[in-house]
C-alpha cells in the first residue's frame, strides 16, 4: 500500500520479477478503481472521476420506511484480486440511502444484509443495477421488504461423538452475496432468522 503525494505521484516497489500489476486505486472523495498495468521506469498516467450516486428507499411489507437497517452493494464477476470489494451504509429515519462515488461500467448487486434485518424478520432478494456514467444518479426506487423464513436444525458427527466446543455456523444467501453467522449449541442445534427466498447453503465459520 502506498499513499499519493501532493502532485499525485506514488511509486510501487516489487521484489520479486512481474511484468504487469493490478493496482486498486482509493482516492477520496472520488470513485475507486482498478487497472492492469504494465511494471517498468516509465510514467503512467491514472484518471480517477467521481462516479455513480445511487439511492433509493427501502420499505416494510406495508410501505412504511424501514430506518437503520445495512444495504450493501456488491460488483457482479468476483474475480480472486480484482473485486473493488462491498461498499456498505445505513438506510436514514425515512427508509432513504445514498451510495456516493460508485464506479460505473459494471453491474452491482444490491441488498439489505440479512443480518441488519433477521430481528425484524424481514428480508429480500438482490436488486442488480448497472451505474453507467460519472455523475449520474441512478435512483433504485422503493426497495420492498417481504416477511422472511427462518431455519433451524441440528448437526450430529457420524462417529457419535459430541461437537467439539464453540462451533459456529456460517449461512450464505442471496446466491452468495450475504452471509449470517450463528452459534451452535452443544447438542447440536442452530436457527437462522431473516432469510430471503433465494436458496442458501451452510459452511462451517
Amino acid at each position: 500500500m502506498v499513499v499519493t503525494n501532493q502532485q499525485g505521484e506514488f511509486e510501487i516497489a516489487y521484489d520479486k520479477p512481474a511484468e504487469r500489476m493490478i493496482l486498486k486505486i482509493s482516492p477520496r472523495g472520488m470513485a475507486e478503481r482498478l487497472i492492469d498495468e504494465s511494471t517498468g521506469s516509465d510514467r503512467k498516467t491514472i484518471t480517477v472521476t467521481e462516479g455513480t450516486t445511487v439511492v433509493g428507499r427501502l420499505v416494510d411489507p406495508g410501505g412504511k420506511p424501514v430506518a437503520n437497517a445495512e444495504i450493501a452493494l456488491e460488483p457482479y464477476g468476483l474475480d480472486s484480486g480484482r473485486s473493488i470489494g462491498t461498499i456498505r451504509i445505513g438506510t436514514r429515519e425515512d427508509g432513504t440511502f445514498s451510495f456516493s462515488n460508485v464506479p460505473p461500467g459494471r453491474v452491482w448487486a444490491l441488498f439489505p444484509t440479512m443480518e441488519s434485518l433477521a430481528p425484524r424478520q424481514l428480508a429480500r432478494e438482490l436488486v442488480p443495477i448497472e451505474p453507467r456514467e460519472d455523475g449520474q444518479t441512478l435512483d433504485v426506487g422503493e426497495v420492498r421488504l417481504r416477511q422472511a423464513h427462518s431455519v433451524r436444525g441440528r448437526i450430529i458427527v457420524s462417529d457419535g461423538k459430541p461437537l467439539p466446543p464453540d462451533v459456529h455456523l456460517t449461512l450464505l444467501g442471496n446466491y452468495g452475496f450475504d452471509s449470517q453467522v450463528g452459534d451452535v449449541s452443544a447438542d447440536g442445534r442452530f436457527e437462522f432468522k431473516g432469510l430471503p427466498r433465494v436458496s442458501s447453503s451452510f459452511r462451517p465459520a
